[in-house]
């Protein structure tokens, strides 16, 4: 009996052992740093901590595999359709993958995205033996290009950045290999931009999360192993001038893009703030953001308002014209009454609106349609509409809506119609409105079909 408890006491002391081993090895994952920040425009650095010490450049690796690839392209020597065929060494690559099985063939096209969406291995391997007929022998290429950019401390063993102890880089290489793809490739940098690509119907949404948090940057490439942390290389394009940013050694991804915004905006990466500068930032930025949502929502306020007057105007302005227009009809067929018929009958055809009416369409329509005289509120569908007229006369404003509705009756059967009225300077008149509309392109298909049949119309939003 003594034995047995001696054994399992011998178990269970191996076991916290190994779990405080486990747990000291998981809390002391530091990769080693690096940042940096370039003003692309003026070739000054901004910002540098530790840009030249060498690192692991991670799947950073794919932007030279890309670059290689974009130069075959520009050269005439590939196509975007050309296949990249899966050998069974690039279909052995360990993740992560496409899923592009030995003897499969996927377009260049399709391989771009992969690379910068999937950052996928099995498609590296597979365009570096497209290539240079073996990865090995890319890889000496993607090392001969690397010294031809400037890039003086970086080597590659492999096209997609999996581990290899030789495979070193530098955060000022990578900055100088982010410029290159965008100086010598304007029309292909900007697929890595692309946000999802898909695959055997299968569809994977980019790691870089940096292209939705920040509004200027528009790629480049993520990557990560245990021996170089997560890593970033961004470009942002800004009306003060185009900046390049790299991220070596992030703890995790979310820790890697905070430090990327914070050196790309000019403030000191988290890592290097004490526990109160780092609560004091965050107490700050948050303060901020409830400022810029109260801005936010007193200029929504102010927009609203001025919409309001502006349409107040186009109907006072409308009324005006409709009533200097009648003004003109009525001189000029004053000024031919002494005219023989056929001539009086032109000038009044002349001077007419142009929009005329059908009694009898009037009275059948009218007959047929139910129109509210106030303005619906509360309802969703009462958000978008369209206003067909501001008539002097609730009947006139009646007239006009029976004679518009009916040409609407294919976009929608929820359209509801009623008039409003406005006063103005010169007495109230009535403006014709339609709603119902789901969108506000919505109203706007329907104002371009009123004005194909001659019919005044404006789309408007409603409060």
């Amino acid at each position: 009996m003594l034995t047995s408890r001696r054994a399992i006491f011998a178990i269970i002391v191996s076991t916290l052992s190994f779990l405080m081993a486990s747990s000291t090895a998981f809390a002391a994952y530091e990769p080693p740093r690096s940042a940096l920040v370039i003003d692309v425009d003026r070739n000054k650095t901004l910002f540098d901590d530790n840009a030249s010490a060498l690192r692991h450049p991670a799947s950073l690796t794919k932007m030279m595999t890309l670059y290689l690839l974009f130069e075959a392209l520009d050269s005439g020597k590939i196509k975007l359709d050309t296949g990249v065929v899966a050998s069974r060494h690039s279909a052995d690559r360990p993740p992560s993958r496409l899923g592009h099985s030995m003897g499969e063939t996927i377009p260049v096209d399709l391989a771009i995205d992969a690379l910068v969406v999937r950052s996928a291995n099995d498609v590296a391997a597979a365009i570096a033996e497209m290539l240079a007929g073996s990865e090995e022998d890319f890889a000496v290429k993607m090392t001969a290009k690397a010294r031809q950019l400037g890039m003086k401390d970086t080597v590659y063993k492999n096209a997609s950045g999996l581990p290899n102890k030789e495979q070193v880089t530098t955060a000022r290489d990578q900055a100088i290999l982010g410029m290159a793809l965008k100086r010598d490739f304007p029309t292909l940098f900007p697929r890595f931009s692309v946000p999802s690509v898909t695959y055997k119907d299968r569809t994977w949404n980019t790691h870089n999360n940096l292209l939705e948090k920040v509004k200027t940057v528009t790629g480049i490439k993520t990557g990560f192993i245990n021996a170089s942390g997560f890593n970033v290389v961004t470009y942002s394009e800004e009306i003060s001038g185009d900046k390049i940013v790299v991220v070596m050694g992030g703890r995790n991804a979310k820790e890697r893009d905070q430090i990327a915004i914070d050196i790309l905006n000019g403030r000191k990466p988290i890592y290097q703030l004490t526990k109160e500068q780092l609560i004091a930032r965050n107490a700050a930025d948050k303060a901020e953001q409830i400022a810029a949502a109260k801005a936010e929502a007193a200029e929504q306020k102010i927009a609203q308002k001025a919409a309001d007057e502006i349409n107040a105007a186009i109907v006072v302005a409308a009324v005006e014209t409709k009533d200097n227009a009648e003004k003109q009809s009525k001189e000029i067929i004053a000024s031919v009454q002494q005219a023989p018929e056929e001539k009086l009958e032109q000038a009044i055809v002349a001077a007419a609106p142009a929009v005329m009416t059908e009694p009898q369409a009037i009275a059948e329509a009218m007959a047929n349609t139910q129109v509210a005289s106030i303005e619906p509120q509360g309802d969703a569908l009462s958000r978008y509409a369209i206003q067909v007229g501001a008539l002097p006369s609730q009947e006139r404003a009646m007239e006009r809506l029976t004679l518009a509705r009916p040409a609407l009756e294919n976009i929608a059967d929820t359209l509801r119609q009623y008039t409003v009225p406005l006063e103005t300077s010169r007495g109230t008149v009535y403006r014709a409105r339609i709603i119902g509309f789901a969108s506000m392109q919505d109203a706007f298909e329907a104002c371009t079909l009123m004005e194909s049949k001659k019919i005044e119309c404006m789309a408007l939003i409603q409060k």
